[in-house]
């Protein structure tokens, strides 16, 4: 489908196209920017969803054997090792404002909060934890990612 609808593009454009094609574009361009939340908060609920799966498969492995258990709490070491890394390294780039290292505090330590209430509590798992810490960092290096140099090497 996707060869198809490339070659289709392609053909349509490669000619002075008709008005009502740009009118189209136009409008699709625009209801994407306008959608853009919208796609950011359904990525967050499935990473969260997804994160939320992995918790309870691990709670099945954990009554299976000590070995499970031993290797889960590896994994989740090595997760919040990456993650610490991966904030520490992309914090300088996300937090060029005053505002956005404050609000970058802020999410780290509302993650360190609910972790701790998760634990005492005990409604949560390490595995969890570990999964929200990796989805914290990769937003972290999002909000510091900057499209012209992923797209012209000679500007980096």
């Amino acid at each position: 489908m996707h060869p198809f609808l490339l070659l289709l593009c392609f053909n349509i454009f490669s000619s002075s196209p008709h008005p009502w094609l740009l009118t189209a574009a136009d409008w699709w361009g625009t209801l994407l920017t306008m959608s853009g939340p919208l796609f950011i908060a359904m990525e967050g609920m499935s990473s969260l969803l997804v994160v939320q799966k992995l918790g309870q498969g691990g709670r099945r492995l954990v009554g299976r054997g000590e070995a499970y258990q031993f290797g889960l709490l590896i994994s989740a070491a090595v997760a919040y090792v990456v993650s610490a890394w991966w904030i520490v390294n992309s914090y300088p780039t996300a937090a060029s404002s005053p505002l956005s290292s404050t609000l970058l505090g802020v999410a780290l330590t509302a993650f360190l909060f609910i972790t701790i209430i998760g634990f005492v509590l005990r409604r949560t798992n390490i595995i969890e934890s570990s999964g929200l810490a990796l989805f914290l960092a990769y937003n972290v290096w999002l909000c510091g990612f900057d499209q012209k140099s992923f797209t012209d090497p000679a500007s980096s």
